[in-house]
């Protein structure tokens, strides 16, 4: 059996005014709704499980190989997807197994380390190819240029862990060696091997 209702006793707003208000909240209420159910998830790079190395080819025949120590990052992950990623490099913290040619890279005359600290990337959009691509601004010595890199990322309870990897022109970037440019490859090879902790 159906039961049927007045309309009276519909709970409507009894006067104009009262109705611009129900709508506005009711359509205030709807737009939150996608907010609630699409919540974004924070984390935070756990830089002692990490790594983010290079290597780049010297004198035609030989390969320097090195990487950074200190480094931080957060990743945010929403709706099944990565939205967003910034990162700062700490410069100073580059090692390539020589302690003087570490010193002269970041010396003023190359990286600068005193006047340009950090090396700093943030995302700009994500594809949904696949496996997907990673494009973002990265900036060194104050020179930004964009930057795109496959991505392979995994969720595995509150950690999420992303493999990037990308090639960039140190020519582009103002990365000059003088006298001794000549035997330094301009291609530098990137690799970015990330462990984050989702942020409580």
């Amino acid at each position: 059996m159906m039961l049927k209702l007045p309309c009276s006793s519909l709970p409507l707003p009894n006067s104009i005014g009262a109705l611009k208000r129900y709508i506005a909240l009711t359509g205030l209420f709807l737009a939150c709704v996608p907010c609630v159910l699409c919540q974004s998830v924070k984390y935070i790079v756990d830089a002692e499980r990490s790594g983010i190395s290079f290597k780049i080819s010297h004198m035609g025949f030989l390969t320097v190989h090195g990487e950074f120590h200190r480094f931080s990052g957060a990743i945010v992950y929403r709706d099944s997807a990565l939205v967003d990623i910034r990162s700062r490099i700490v410069v100073a913290s580059l090692d390539t197994q020589d302690q003087a040619r570490d010193k002269s890279l970041v010396d003023e005359a190359y990286l600068d380390a005193s006047t340009y600290p950090y090396i700093r990337f943030h995302a700009l959009d994500v594809t949904k190819d696949n496996p997907p691509v990673l494009t973002g601004m990265l900036q060194i010595k104050g020179v930004s240029k964009e930057v795109s890199m496959p991505m392979r990322i995994d969720l595995s309870g509150d950690e999420l862990s992303l493999v990037l990897s990308t090639q960039i022109s140190r020519a582009a970037f103002g990365l000059d060696f003088g006298a001794m440019d000549m035997l330094v490859g301009n291609v530098i090879d990137v690799e970015v091997n990330l462990i984050a902790i989702q942020d409580p």
